[in-house]
């Protein structure tokens, strides 16, 4: 299954020093900085990663729902399939076999959506931000120097 998966190691390089500045598995548009700074030459240069605000609907959604969680999903669910039909009809182990469900999902699907959750949340927070700055300076009571 998991050769459906297109995933590719790439690493990004600093189009001015190509110097390495990061490097990661690409599935989707990840939520991040679009201008960087190169620590080693310090200019400043676009990365592949989009804020949030400035994704298409299609990105948001690959991002929230990517192959990695589509194969989670399967697995839960194989998981899940299994527990129930171990449990037979016996009301008591049908309920623990769905509390253990929700266990496990929890712990399954926590790590990856709240990682997404704040890194949302951030990128909010830096666009809102910026626009605090540039409003500060192009407003018509205030002289920028």
């Amino acid at each position: 299954m998991l050769y459906l998966l297109y995933l590719r190691w790439t690493n990004f390089n600093c189009p001015h020093c190509k110097q390495r500045y990061t490097s990661r598995m690409m599935t989707s548009p990840r939520v991040g900085k679009e201008i960087q700074v190169c620590k080693y030459c310090k200019k400043q240069f676009r990365t592949l990663d989009l804020e949030w605000a400035h994704m298409t609907r299609g990105q948001k959604l690959g991002y929230l729902i990517n192959e990695w969680a589509i194969v989670w999903l399967l697995v839960y669910g194989l998981m899940g399939m299994t527990m129930l039909m171990t449990a037979g009809q016996d009301k008591y182990h049908l309920g623990g076999a769905l509390l253990a469900l929700l266990f496990f999902g929890v712990i399954i699907f926590s790590p990856m959506g709240l990682r997404r959750w704040f890194a949302i949340r951030k990128s909010i927070a830096r666009l809102k931000g910026n626009e605090l700055a540039n409003n500060r300076y192009s407003t018509p009571g205030n002289r920028a120097a």
